[in-house]
C-alpha cells in the first residue's frame, strides 16, 4: 500500500472529527482522576470528616446538574461544539482552582463552579459522539468512553504518586498542561454536516423534555451505573486509607484499576455491541459489577480490594455508553434531548450519590455502604426488561 493509501485508510477510520473528540472524553477523564488522590487532602485542608466532605460533593453534583439541562437545550439549537469547548477550556481551572482555595466557603465555590464546566463537557463530547457514530456509520461510543476511564486511570495512578513524592502544585501544574494539549486537540471538532438531523425540527428546538417516560427509565438505569461509579471515585482513596490502612501513595491505586479495566473493556465494547445484543451487555454487566463492589466493600486485602475494582470496572465499562446510544434514539425525541436527560439523571449518581454514602458511611462504615451497592445493581436487572419491552415498542 502506498504511503497515500495508506493515510486515506487511517483518515477513513480514524477521521479528525473522532481524533477529536476522543481528546474531549480523556481530557475529561484526566481532570477527574487527578481529582480522585486530591480528595483526601482537600478534606483535611477544609477541616471536615465524611459527613462535611459528602457536602462540597453534592456542591460540586448542583453545579454540575444546574448546566447539563441548559446545555441539552443549547445542543438542540446550536450542536455540541460550543457547549464541549467552553465546558473543556472552563475545566482547565479545575485543579488549579481546588489548589488554592483554603477555607469552606472559597472550596464550596470552586467545587460548584468545577461541577458546572464538567456539566457542559458532559452532554456536549456525548452529543459530539453521537454525531460522529452516526456520521461514520459504524460504533464508536464505547471508544470514547473508553479514552475517558484511559484519563481517569492515568490521572489517578499518577496523582498519588506526583503528590507523594513532589507536592500538590507539581501535580495540578503537570496534570494541567497535559488538559491543555488535549484541549487544542479536541478543539479541531467540527460538525459533520451543516444541518444535524440530530439537533430536531424547530418544534424540537423550542420544547422542554418529554412527558413520554422512556427516556427517563434509560435515564435511571444510568444512574444506578454512576452511582456505583461515583462511590469509587470519590470514596475509594479515603477508604483504603482509613478502613484499611494503605498508604497515600497507593490510595488511589483502587480507582486505577477500576478505570484500566473500564478502559481495556470499553475499547473492545463498540466490537461487542456488533456481535452481541445490547441486552445482554447491559444484564452481564450488572451482574459483574454488583459482584464487583461487594468484594470490593469486603475484601480486608489490597489484591482483593483491587480485584473488586477491576470486576466492577469491566461490569460498568459499556453498560453507560450503550445507554447513551438508547437514550439518543428513542422514537420522537432529539438525541441531544435523551442525551442530556441522560446526563443529568445519571450523571447524578457520580455527583449527589456520593455525598449520601458520605452521610451514611458516617453513621456505619464505608465498607458496609460499599458492599451494599450491590443491591442497586439487582435493581438494574429488575427495570431493565421493562425498559427493553417498552423500546422494543
Amino acid at each position: 500500500m502506498s504511503i497515500a493509501g495508506g493515510s486515506a485508510a487511517l483518515e477513513g477510520r480514524w477521521p479528525r472529527a473522532r481524533v477529536a473528540v476522543g481528546c474531549a472524553f480523556l481530557q475529561s477523564g484526566l481532570i477527574v482522576g487527578c481529582w480522585a488522590p486530591k480528595i483526601p487532602e482537600f478534606a483535611e485542608r477544609m477541616g471536615v470528616g465524611e459527613r462535611g466532605l459528602g457536602l462540597f460533593i453534592f456542591c460540586f453534583g448542583i453545579g454540575s446538574l444546574a448546566t447539563m439541562p441548559l446545555a441539552g437545550r443549547w445542543v438542540v439549537r446550536s450542536g455540541p461544539r460550543i457547549p464541549m469547548l467552553i465546558g473543556l477550556w472552563l475545566s482547565l481551572l479545575i485543579l488549579p482552582a481546588l489548589t488554592l482555595a483554603s477555607g469552606p466557603l472559597a472550596g464550596g465555590i470552586a467545587i460548584f463552579l468545577s461541577g458546572a464546566a464538567i456539566g457542559l463537557v458532559e452532554v456536549g463530547m456525548n452529543s459530539a459522539a453521537t454525531e460522529t457514530e452516526r456520521h461514520m456509520g459504524r460504533p464508536i461510543m464505547s471508544a470514547c468512553h473508553g479514552f475517558w476511564s484511559l484519563g481517569g486511570f492515568v490521572g489517578a495512578a499518577s496523582g498519588g504518586w506526583l503528590i507523594a513524592h513532589y507536592g500538590l502544585w507539581p501535580q495540578t501544574i503537570i496534570s494541567t498542561f497535559v488538559a491543555l494539549v488535549l484541549t487544542v486537540i479536541a478543539s479541531l471538532w467540527r460538525s459533520s454536516s451543516p444541518v444535524d438531523p440530530g439537533h430536531g425540527t424547530e418544534q424540537d428546538r423550542k420544547a422542554g423534555w418529554p412527558l413520554t417516560p422512556l427516556p427517563y427509565l434509560i435515564a435511571g438505569l444510568a444512574l444506578i451505573a454512576y452511582v456505583a461509579e461515583g462511590a469509587l471515585l470519590d470514596w475509594s482513596a479515603l477508604f483504603l486509607r482509613e478502613e484499611r490502612s494503605i498508604p497515600v501513595a497507593l490510595s488511589g491505586y483502587a480507582f486505577g484499576f477500576f478505570s484500566a479495566a473500564m478502559a481495556l473493556m470499553r475499547f473492545v465494547g463498540d466490537p461487542l455491541r456488533q456481535r452481541f445484543s445490547l441486552w445482554w451487555l447491559l444484564g452481564g454487566g450488572a451482574l459483574v459489577a454488583g459482584g464487583g463492589i461487594f468484594l470490593f466493600g469486603t475484601a480486608t486485602s489490597l489484591p482483593l480490594i483491587l480485584c473488586g475494582a477491576v470486576l466492577v470496572g469491566i461490569g460498568l465499562s459499556n453498560m453507560v455508553p450503550v445507554l447513551f446510544v438508547l437514550s439518543s434514539s428513542v422514537p420522537g425525541v432529539p438525541a441531544a434531548t435523551g442525551i442530556a436527560i441522560t446526563s443529568t439523571i445519571g450523571f447524578s449518581g457520580v455527583l449527589l450519590a456520593p455525598s449520601v454514602i458520605g452521610l451514611i458511611a458516617s453513621w456505619t462504615t464505608l465498607s458496609a455502604v460499599m458492599a451494599g451497592l450491590s443491591i442497586l445493581l439487582l435493581v438494574f436487572l429488575a427495570v431493565l426488561p421493562l425498559v427493553k419491552s417498552r423500546l422494543q415498542a
